[in-house]
């Protein structure tokens, strides 16, 4: 009788169909709950400070670290990031303005290797981060990645400082993880 009442369960469990009020309360949850139920992890991406050489950053990557790099300042304040796009960017023979002095051709000279591992990251990233607070709701998050279409999300806290940086599969697995009833960890 005991092994069938947990049988019943078991196949209960198995065919957990979520409702409407379970989309919306975790909808509901500020993206600071969200985080404190479902810890993200951490090593999808590094924190660089400005004035940071470009050659570290990529001898971390080389050595197995993500390729998302958050630029921060003295205050840990999100200035920039760096991703795949900005690192082969850097790489790229590019021309400089062309212009013509006395009928001839005048364009930049490409910046040898060396050149380039020595400049800042701040040279390189991506100046415009997109960050959002930890005090908003994951129906408005949604929301702002609906029309962002943005893999990395960096989260701050109150005044601005870096909080953790998310990404949009990390969020998928962990909503779909709680609303299937799965265990909160995220692998």
């Amino acid at each position: 009788m005991v092994k069938e009442v947990l049988a019943r369960k078991n196949r209960k469990a198995q065919r957990r169909v979520f409702g409407r009020s379970d989309v919306e309360n975790i909808l509901d949850l500020s993206l600071s709950d969200f985080l404190t139920k479902f810890k993200p992890p951490s090593t999808h991406y590094i924190v660089v400070r400005r004035g940071s050489k470009l050659y570290n950053v990529l001898k971390a990557i080389a050595i197995g670290h993500p390729v998302f790099i958050v630029v921060i300042d003295e205050n840990r304040k999100p200035i920039g990031y760096i991703s795949e796009h900005e690192i082969l960017r850097s790489f790229q023979r590019r021309p400089r303005y062309t212009f013509f002095i006395a009928g001839f051709n005048v364009s930049r000279l490409n910046i040898p290797i060396e050149q380039v591992l020595n400049v800042p990251v701040e040279k390189v990233m991506e100046a415009r981060p997109f960050t959002v607070r930890e005090d908003i709701s994951i129906r408005e998050l949604l929301g702002m990645l609906r029309t962002l279409h943005v893999p990395n999300i960096i989260i701050v806290d109150r005044v601005g400082r870096l909080k953790t940086v998310i990404n949009l599969s990390y969020l998928v697995n962990a909503l779909l993880r709680s609303l299937l009833g799965e265990p909160h960890a995220i692998t």
